[in-house]
């Protein structure tokens, strides 16, 4: 582990001392139309809020009007990586409260063809493995601008996890990987554009919405026409011109027309 490694692990452990993540569910379990909607092993990407600067600034160096990743384990409850480390949260919103806030947007996904039992007790089982690890911040912080680099994008390791590299990873001991493409995924906005997800719903508190037209884009509704104008021109300016962003994900692209046209003329 090299200083900056070992320093952001030092660092994240004396977070946990005084924010210890929830590492079990203490047999809490949530009835809602969302927890009843929602299955094991579907992703859940939180639309950021522009007054929280953590989550403001993935959404800005994504282009993306996603913050945040976890997945989802049963009973109103999910398992994501924060800055306190991987624990349990209640799944209509993030944080520490025991009932789901109500301001919390969640577009959920699911994959394709379905999870066998063993593959679905495999993603689990592996999420929870993973309980207590630290927030890997210097993979992300180095890390999800340029996803396209292997070189210069830091697969995690297995002492610390940011929220997508832990739902990537999951999903990678299941067998059942999210992209066919080599760079791991380091961003929310990432899981958002995998030909292997498909879009279920949206959440806001505990209530599911149909909010198909807006998903994977910044919703006025959520952040505001001038944080979206804003976030497109620093995008542009610092992150574009460096970034190999855009050319992944049109591959990406790319591999979903291929399955279509497949399916077409299998049909």
């Amino acid at each position: 582990m090299n200083p900056a490694r070992l320093f952001a692990y030092l660092a994240m452990r004396c977070i946990q001392l005084f924010d210890p993540p929830i590492l079990r569910t203490k047999g809490l379990v949530y009835d809602s139309e969302a927890a009843r909607r929602l299955r094991p092993g579907d992703i859940l990407l939180w639309r950021g809020s522009k007054s929280d600067p953590l989550a403001a600034a993935i959404m800005l160096f994504t282009d993306s009007p996603y913050s945040h990743a976890e997945l989802y384990m049963g009973g109103g409850w999910s398992i994501g990586s924060e800055v306190n480390g991987v624990g349990y949260n209640p799944a209509m919103g993030t944080g520490r409260n025991l009932s789901p806030p109500t301001e919390a947007w969640v577009d959920a996904l699911r994959y394709k063809g379905e999870l066998d039992r063993s593959q679905l007790q495999a993603l689990l089982g592996a999420a929870e493995s993973q309980l207590d690890k630290p927030y890997g911040i210097v993979d992300g912080v180095l890390g999800f601008p340029w996803p396209g680099k292997r070189s210069r994008t830091m697969r995690s390791t297995y002492a610390s996890y940011g929220c997508s590299e832990l739902v990537s990873y999951c999903f990678e001991r299941a067998d059942a990987r999210l992209s066919p493409e080599e760079p791991p995924y380091i961003a929310p906005a990432d899981l958002a554009h995998s030909p292997n997800l498909e879009y279920l719903c949206s959440v806001y508190g505990a209530r599911v919405l149909d909010k198909r037209e807006h998903f994977n884009r910044l919703d006025p509704e959520i952040q505001g026409e001038p944080w979206h104008e804003f976030a497109e021109f620093v995008v542009r300016q610092l992150v574009e011109p460096s970034s190999e962003r855009d050319e992944f994900y049109e591959r990406l692209d790319r591999v979903k027309a291929w399955r279509k046209a497949q399916r077409s003329r299998r049909a």
